[in-house]
């Protein structure tokens, strides 16, 4: 699978790498403690990203 980068405003976007996985950031997100936990969930037929740690 290739990897899918913002197409518009790129510099708004920090490039995190974890294994082989690329993980986008906009730049004005605050987290906390400075760390972000990005989880993968399947139920059924449904597919999703869960970011945890954005601080409001």
């Amino acid at each position: 699978m290739s990897p899918v980068e913002p197409k518009k405003d790129r510099e708004e976007f920090k490039l995190i790498k974890s294994g082989d996985i690329d993980v986008y950031v906009k730049s004005k997100i605050n987290a906390s403690n400075d760390t972000l936990f990005v989880k993968y969930k399947k139920v059924l037929f449904s597919e999703k990203l869960i970011v945890e740690g954005i601080v409001f």
